[in-house]
């Protein structure tokens, strides 16, 4: 009989732990259930905001006759959200489809921590990938930034560090316009030599709106250039989360292309989290 006992005892612990386990498990799913819709939910409003932000900016930009020349940040309200949106005309990113393979190669190096040897192969295959011929004898070239992913000797991890840097929307000289590069960009121009893009970053926002006499001579002169060639321009607003993380909502438009009695038209847009730490 105690025999018995036993036994039922044991049966009744083990279903106790059986029940235990399926309960932490299932709570462990809600969690991140919960999770997952409470980041869907402030992607879709936060990317909400930015788009508002980004088209608040550009209104006032469709007044302007001279567009801007430079990098600026200007700031943006939508419902009480302060967010501050960044203009880059779109030749101030590293040109995918035009770059000589020298400066594809500085993009490799020290935009994408590669050594060398390795970075320079990886601009011949760029090369060779954007030079191949379609059915209309016509080169391919990159439609967008992901399309790097196709290029034999890229993964993902190396096109996440570049995606910034680059743009496939452009047709000009394959120069960088230093008065609109970014400090990640002006970086790799400069060897990788942040603190050298820093101070050019720094005597460009002294500098005259032309950029009349901003010294250029530490960067390669056969890849910069201090002209704006285009009326297309990336803008990215940086929207609070809670948390202290940020979304980056990204639009590029082209100002030359108006459509439907809007001066402007998205050729595409994106957004991405950044984490508070950052």
């Amino acid at each position: 009989m105690r025999s018995a006992r036993g036994l039922a005892l044991v049966a009744v612990l083990w279903i106790v732990a059986a029940l235990s386990v399926v309960a932490a498990g299932v709570s462990h799913s809600v969690r991140q259930e919960i999770r997952a819709v409470s980041n869907a939910r402030q992607a879709a409003v936060g990317e909400a905001q930015g788009q508002a932000a980004i088209f608040l900016v550009l209104q006032d930009l469709a007044t302007q006759v001279q567009k801007p020349v430079r990098l600026a940040t200007l700031p943006a309200t939508w419902h009480g959200v302060e967010m501050a949106v960044r203009v880059q005309p779109l030749d101030g990113l590293i040109d995918l489809n035009n770059a000589p393979p020298g400066l594809l190669a500085l993009l490799f190096q020290h935009g994408g921590e590669l050594d060398r040897p390795r970075a320079e192969a990886l601009a011949q295959a760029a090369v060779r990938y954007r030079s191949t011929l379609d059915g209309r004898n016509r080169s391919v070239g990159f439609e967008s930034p992901e399309d790097l992913l196709q290029v034999e000797g890229i993964d993902y991890n190396l096109y996440a560090k570049l995606a910034a840097l680059v743009t496939a929307d452009l047709r000009g000289s394959g120069r960088v316009n230093v008065l609109a590069a970014a400090p990640d960009v002006l970086a790799v121009l400069a060897g990788g030599d942040h603190a050298k893009a820093a101070a050019l970053a720094a005597r460009r926002e002294d500098g005259g709106a032309g950029g009349a006499g901003l010294d250029t001579t530490a960067l390669p002169g056969e890849f910069v250039d201090l002209r704006s060639v285009g009326p297309r321009y990336h803008l990215q607003a940086r929207v609070p989360l809670s948390g202290g993380a940020w979304l980056l909502v990204s639009r590029t438009v082209d100002f030359g292309a108006a459509r439907h009695g809007v001066p402007w038209r998205v050729l595409h847009g994106d957004y991405r989290f950044e984490p508070a730490s950052h």
